[in-house]
């Protein structure tokens, strides 16, 4: 069992010193400022949306019957904004909790949906009251 141990112990150290001087051999990166042909698209950017804190939640969704001006649940004045950005992607959920999030939990009538609890961020449960129905009319409204 010793020595198992020193052969692992060893086998990692060759795999470390490998990986590290691998990561240490150069590149070289050319830039022509005279090419102005080339474009980058602005459609490779876009906008990462998840509940860290009021994201979601609090965020842009208030729920339909919010006294803060709403269009189904999504804030009015949000949505206003974002137009103004022409968000070409929009990932929603984003982050962590995407490894766990399924997108027919957040489909039909609110109150039949499954509630999930966000593993990654302090054990958040996750009603799915803004779920991937919403998430679909919100991508609608900002054209994205």
């Amino acid at each position: 069992m010793k020595s198992m141990y020193k052969f692992c112990l060893l086998l990692s150290g060759i795999c470390f010193i490998s990986i590290s001087s691998e990561a240490q051999s150069g590149a070289t990166l050319f830039i022509n400022g005279n090419n102005d042909h080339e474009i980058i698209s602005k459609d490779i950017y876009g906008m990462f949306s998840e509940d860290l804190g009021h994201g979601i939640y609090g965020g842009f969704w208030v729920g339909k019957n919010s006294d803060i001006p709403n269009r189904d649940g999504i804030r009015s004045d949000l949505v206003k904004a974002f137009q103004k950005l022409h968000i070409p992607v929009l990932r929603w959920p984003g982050g962590c909790f995407a490894d766990t999030y399924h997108w027919m939990d957040g489909i039909g009538p609110m109150d039949k949906r499954t509630a999930i609890v966000n593993e990654d961020w302090g054990q958040v449960p996750d009603n799915n009251h803004f779920g991937t129905n919403e998430f679909m009319e919100l991508c609608g409204m900002l054209g994205s």
